[in-house]
C-alpha cells in the first residue's frame, strides 16, 4: 500500500468538518475491524472481501484515522469540549493517538541512552588523554 493511501479531507476544513471527518474515519475504521473479526465467518465471508482486500481496507482505513486525529490540536480538541463536538471518550481517542507510542518513546529514549552513553566514552579519554599528558 501506498503511504499516502487514505480518504482524508481536512485540508483547509473548519472544526466542525474536522470533527465530522475524525468521525467518519473512527467509524470506518471500527467497521473495518469488525469485518476483520468476522472473515472467517461463513455468513459473511462472501459479503466482506478477500483478506487481502480487508488487509489493504485497514491500512487505509487506519491511515486517514491517524490523519484526521492528527488535523486536531490539543487547542482543537478543547474547543470541540467546549462545543459539545466530542464526547469524552472520542478526546481520548484523538490524545492517544496524537501521543508517540510506546515504539516510539522507547527509540527515543534509546537514542538519547546512544547519546549519553557516547559522551561519557568521549569525556573518560579525554580525561585518560589529559591524564597522559600529565604524566
Amino acid at each position: 500500500m501506498s503511504q499516502a493511501a487514505h480518504t482524508s479531507t481536512v485540508q483547509g476544513s473548519t472544526l466542525e468538518e474536522r470533527i465530522q471527518n475524525y468521525k467518519t474515519a473512527r467509524q470506518n475504521y471500527d467497521n473495518i475491524k469488525t469485518s476483520e473479526q468476522l472473515i472467517n465467518n461463513n455468513e459473511w465471508q462472501n459479503r466482506l472481501g478477500t483478506e487481502e482486500e480487508l488487509q489493504f481496507a485497514n491500512q487505509v482505513a487506519e491511515k486517514t484515522l491517524q490523519i484526521s486525529a492528527k488535523a486536531l490540536s490539543q487547542k482543537d480538541i478543547n474547543q470541540a469540549k467546549d462545543l459539545n463536538l466530542l464526547s469524552e471518550q472520542e478526546q481520548k481517542q484523538i490524545q492517544e493517538l496524537n501521543s508517540p507510542t510506546s515504539s516510539e518513546k522507547d527509540k527515543k529514549i534509546a537514542e538519547n541512552k546512544n547519546r549519553i552513553n557516547a559522551a561519557r566514552e568521549q569525556s573518560e579519554s579525554l580525561d585518560k588523554d589529559h591524564d597522559k599528558s600529565r604524566g
